[in-house]
């Protein structure tokens, strides 16, 4: 079972898989998880899951965390900060779905901005900083076996093709949310 305390691995895969975060940020080896090189060039960002808590349950064990997951983004520019730090909430704000990062699944009900810091600028290293936290609800407990039997556009496809609710199934290439094709989701109410 994939750990909730490695959430910041999905949210990198999240990251490196969308165009314009890449563009904003100048390139995949740019977002690094727990902590960067010392030599890291700017801009980067360092993901790091600084906390998690359970869904409490009255009877059993909970099967759905909460990851307190942060981001710190650095810029020699707080123009390039700013720019970073927006594409990167515009791409993981709301995020829901399965992310699969080294044959280890991640099942995201969805992610929230959570809070902002500007960390402002730090003459040493010559660079802004901007901290962004992100709450992910991760399920502990996954099931995808089924998943690549339902392709859909969207849960009100996959309802319609007789998928019940809570069924994972696997987005098409033409799906309404602008996930990449193959994206495991869970379907939810329509």
């Amino acid at each position: 079972m994939t750990s909730s305390l490695t959430t910041e691995y999905a949210l990198r895969q999240i990251l490196q898989n969308n165009a314009a975060f890449l563009a904003a940020i100048g390139g995949m080896d740019k977002v690094y998880t727990a902590i960067a090189p010392q030599n890291a060039a700017a801009p980067f960002a360092v993901l790091l899951t600084e906390d998690v808590s359970p869904r409490h349950t009255k009877r059993e064990v909970s099967d759905y965390d909460i990851a307190n997951v942060d981001m710190h983004v650095f810029a020699a520019t707080h123009t390039a900060l700013a720019d970073i730090q927006e594409t990167a909430r515009r791409v993981l704000d709301f995020h829901s779905g399965i992310v699969i990062v080294d044959g280890e699944t991640y099942e995201l009900a969805h992610i929230e901005f959570a809070t902002a810091t500007n960390g402002g600028f730090n003459p040493e290293s010559e660079l802004y900083q901007f901290t962004v936290r992100y709450s992910v609800h991760v399920h502990r407990q996954t099931d995808i076996s089924m998943a690549s039997a339902f392709v859909f556009a969207s849960d009100t496809a996959a309802l319609n093709g007789d998928v019940s609710l809570g069924a994972i199934y696997e987005l098409s290439q033409d799906n309404i949310y602008g996930m990449p094709e193959g994206t495991h989701k869970r379907l939810m109410n329509p």
